[in-house]
């Protein structure tokens, strides 16, 4: 009987988790939407930053309803080649993946980033690195399903790279250093010396 009631309960709570991520991830896209100021570009971009955090939070499983957002988002976006949306969802959702592989399963960091330590190798493997394969990878669909200009493709992965990184970053961090326990931390409790040196690192 208890037995069963660990499975009704743990099916109950992954329930939740799905559900509340999908809710968080079309908030996400939404607000990001919102702030496009050129055709497929935006000055902020949340679902990544909320993806990194929900799977160092909850694991893998919140990149199914990531996925499915990220479909949707190709139609809120306008991609006109419908064929592109998987793909364009998979690429955004394999680098949320990659950021918790080689953060939390390679390297064994702490999702808490309790110390500079951990913040320089989250800023690193956690973040640089997804971003760019995100970049690199969608910009190579775009690259395929559009008319090809080699020269464009390598400025843009450059340009929109450092955009990209300073913005994620810059949430992820946020989220993971307040709400990686789900306990927020006093204003009076800050270790403000971490700070000066997260926003030094990441500027």
């Amino acid at each position: 009987m208890s037995k069963l009631k660990t499975k009704r309960s743990k099916y109950i709570h992954n329930v939740i988790v799905l559900t509340v991520s999908f809710l968080i991830f079309r908030i996400s896209a939404h607000i990001t939407i919102a702030h496009i100021f050129k055709e497929g570009v935006t000055a902020i971009y949340l679902p990544v930053a909320f993806g990194i955090f929900l799977i160092y939070r909850y694991g893998p499983k919140i990149l199914i309803p990531m996925f499915i957002n990220g479909i949707i988002d190709g139609w809120e976006w306008g991609v006109q080649e419908t064929l592109a949306w998987p793909g364009v969802a998979l690429t955004e959702t394999t680098s949320v993946y990659l950021s918790w592989w080689l953060y939390i399963k390679i390297l064994k960091g702490n999702p808490a980033i309790p110390n500079l330590n951990n913040l320089l190798k989250l800023l690193v493997f956690g973040i640089s690195i997804p971003v760019l394969y995100l970049i690199a990878v969608g910009r190579t669909i775009i690259l395929i399903i559009q008319e090809p200009n080699l020269i464009n493709y390598i400025s843009d992965i450059f340009q929109n790279f450092y955009g990209d990184f300073a913005g994620i970053s810059a949430y992820t961090v946020f989220l993971l250093y307040y709400f990686s326990d789900f306990q927020l931390r006093p204003l009076n409790k800050i270790n403000i010396n971490f700070i000066k040196r997260a926003m030094f690192v990441i500027i």
